[in-house]
């Protein structure tokens, strides 16, 4: 028993409440950390400037900046009560989670063309991202992809079976690169993307109204 002077400093005391809270998702902050560095990498860019845990304040698992022309303001929220109501209970889920956030990073000086500035465009780009890079590296976005699935649609958002196909797609645009020889490359994979959402776009119109 420690004697009444030695108490914990601050820095210790937030540190062991953080492994504590962290241990109940079953993620610690060197796994969360590395699997906003992997998908970093995947698009080829660096560790955002900011990295917010949310989880306490409730907050929206997230992308943003200020300056779209530059990586050096970038921010990323999560909150690991939200990623677990979507399937993302290990790293490797959170990592493909983490996929779709740096896709926006990667679009940030990009034009989405739909209403609300292509909100429904852009969410549905990134969420074939999260396909690619899965069928890529071979990592399991079931769990994933089915939480995104129930999701429930909204003015930002699309209807979460269009979620779940974008990703499916991005999967199979994987699959069919590889058998027809086509590079693995970001552009040829923005094409693919590009055609997705024309596949769509008879849907996003109807499914849209909904919601504006």
């Amino acid at each position: 028993m420690p004697y009444p002077w030695e108490r914990p400093t601050m820095d210790g005391f937030l540190q062991e409440a953080a492994n504590r809270f962290s241990s109940i998702f079953n993620l610690s902050t060197q796994e969360i950390t590395s699997a906003i560095q992997s998908a970093c990498a995947f698009f080829g860019m660096p560790y955002p400037q900011f990295v917010l845990d949310l989880t306490n304040e409730g907050g929206q698992t997230m992308f943003c900046n200020y300056d779209k022309t530059s990586y050096q303001d970038d921010v990323i929220c999560y909150n690991l009560r939200q990623l677990h109501s979507l399937g993302a209970t290990n790293q490797v889920a959170l990592s493909l989670i983490m996929t779709h956030e740096c896709a926006h990073r990667y679009f940030q000086q990009s034009t989405f063309h739909g209403a609300n500035n292509g909100a429904w465009e852009e969410e549905l780009t990134c969420d074939y991202f999260m396909g690619v890079r899965a069928a890529i590296q071979n990592l399991d976005i079931r769990s994933v992809a089915l939480g995104l699935a129930r999701t429930g649609g909204a003015k930002s958002h699309p209807d979460g079976d269009l979620r779940y196909n974008a990703i499916l797609y991005g999967m199979q645009t994987v699959e069919k690169y590889q058998t027809t020889g086509v590079p693995l490359t970001m552009d040829n994979f923005v094409e693919g993307a590009k055609h997705l959402l024309g596949i769509l776009k008879p849907t996003i119109f109807v499914r849209r109204q909904r919601y504006m």
